[in-house]
């Protein structure tokens, strides 16, 4: 799976529909969120079976505060990010993250040009972009009945 593809999924999946936090003091193209911004990107990850790979937290100024990794274990949930977000829940703390998905193929060590691996791959990431969606589909009518019944 490509880096563009990735960033594709991240963007239409986790991030859709939630605003992100204007910096002036960085010139990359990562995204910063607030602490309850960034815990319904969490709550997403879990609903779509992706995660978080590494939470960088900042300040509002562009102080790096702390880096921190998902465990390597067979149980990669988000217990560990959501006490990471706990411990920065004051005001004035900027999250930004990267992100593993389900089902993304390793292609390492496949022979390069392979028109058949390419079909796979591409078939592959045609089916975790449609099944997240529909995920995330499922999960925001549920939301919505679950809010018009209260």
């Amino acid at each position: 799976m490509t880096l563009k593809v990735k960033e594709e999924v991240v963007e239409r999946i986790l991030y859709r529909g939630i605003t992100s936090v204007e910096v002036d003091w960085s010139c990359s193209a990562e995204r910063f969120f607030l602490n309850a911004e960034f815990a319904m990107i969490v709550d997403r990850c879990e609903e779509s079976g992706t995660g978080v790979n590494g939470l960088e937290v900042f300040s509002s100024s562009g102080h790096l505060q702390r880096v921190a990794f998902s465990p390597v274990s067979d149980d990669r949930g988000a217990n560990w990010c959501r006490r990471v977000l706990d411990a920065y829940r004051e005001p004035g703390f900027l999250f930004s993250a990267t992100f593993f998905l389900p089902g993304a193929m390793d292609v390492s060590g496949r022979e390069e040009g392979s028109q058949s691996d390419a079909r796979q791959q591409d078939l592959s990431l045609a089916d975790l972009v449609e099944n997240l969606e529909r995920l995330m589909s499922e999960v925001d009518e549920t939301s919505s009945a679950m809010y018009r019944k209260r």
